[in-house]
């Protein structure tokens, strides 16, 4: 499996978002999996490359030409591609991946959490979506996507598209028994075809 890595460029103020990020993409690689991610060496999306890497994973990094300078290319990668802009690193990202993993980060993180979830829903890319709760960070999250749901502005089915999880066994559970119950009204919707 292709694991689409979305991870801050940023380490955080807390040291557990660096080493629980670490333990879970050294788990990944461990198992056989491989890796797309941001490109970028720093945060909390370079370690992720960097344990990756060490573990004999492939990663692939993918960077708009303008972030280069800013985010510092990870040096080793398996493959480099170099876009026009971030809806292009957005999309190659997910479309090369079968599962998206979402390390802690900030805004950028959360767009591309949101644009994932949001394919999901449409049944346009039916991938299971990850998120590494480290310390309860993405607690608020859970409880929006609760209050969405709640509110009706988002499906029920929504809780089957993603699972929050603070052990990689969580994880694997989840994408060994993942069958999301959305989307399915969508994929023979002519709209779509």
């Amino acid at each position: 499996m292709i694991f689409c890595v979305f991870g801050g460029s940023n380490p955080g103020t807390n040291p557990n978002f660096v080493s629980e990020s670490a333990r879970f993409v050294k788990a990944i690689a461990e198992a056989g999996h491989s890796f797309t991610y941001g490109g970028g060496s720093t945060g909390i999306m370079g370690i992720a490359a960097q344990t990756a890497l060490e573990a004999n994973a492939h990663v692939t990094g993918i960077i708009p030409q303008f972030l280069m300078s800013i985010e510092n290319v990870q040096e080793g990668l398996s493959e480099l591609i170099i876009t026009d802009d971030l809806p292009e690193r957005q999309d190659l990202m997910m479309k090369a991946a079968d599962v998206i993993l979402t390390l802690p980060g900030g805004t950028g993180t959360m767009e591309e959490f949101f644009v994932a979830l949001s394919q999901a829903q449409l049944g346009r890319r039916m991938k299971p979506l990850v998120v590494v709760n480290v310390d309860g960070f993405y607690d608020p999250l859970k409880a929006l996507i609760d209050n969405l749901i709640d509110a009706d502005f988002a499906p029920k089915e929504d809780e089957t598209l993603v699972r929050f999880v603070s052990e990689p066994e969580e994880m694997f559970e989840f994408l060994e028994n993942y069958s999301p119950l959305l989307g399915e009204k969508f994929r023979n919707d002519e709209i779509f075809s």
